[in-house]
């Protein structure tokens, strides 16, 4: 949240995109303070953009997004687990 609010001191007010959120800190934070936040995890086998288990189902390699949807995208813990940061990277 120090970096976060660092950055964009008024966040609550921005579009986010949170990869893989936890259930608990800076995610539930995200959930219940930003009105326009948007949580997704990548589900094998569920098509790519639709609701699952109460995400948007998105592979940050690939995402389905349009182009520039978001002020910031937060990935914590999570870009260590893909497998072409690059992709991720351009994506973002």
């Amino acid at each position: 949240m120090l970096a976060l609010k660092a950055v964009a001191p008024d966040w609550y007010n921005k579009e986010i995109h949170e990869s893989s959120p936890g259930s608990s800190g800076v995610s539930v934070r995200l959930r219940n303070s930003c009105r326009f936040y948007t949580p997704t995890h990548y589900f094998p086998g569920i098509p790519l953009g639709t609701l699952h288990q109460g995400y948007r189902c998105e592979d940050l390699e690939k995402q389905t997004f349009e182009d520039e949807a978001f002020d910031l995208v937060i990935t914590q813990d999570v870009l260590e687990h893909v497998f072409d940061p690059a992709a991720v990277h351009r994506e973002i």
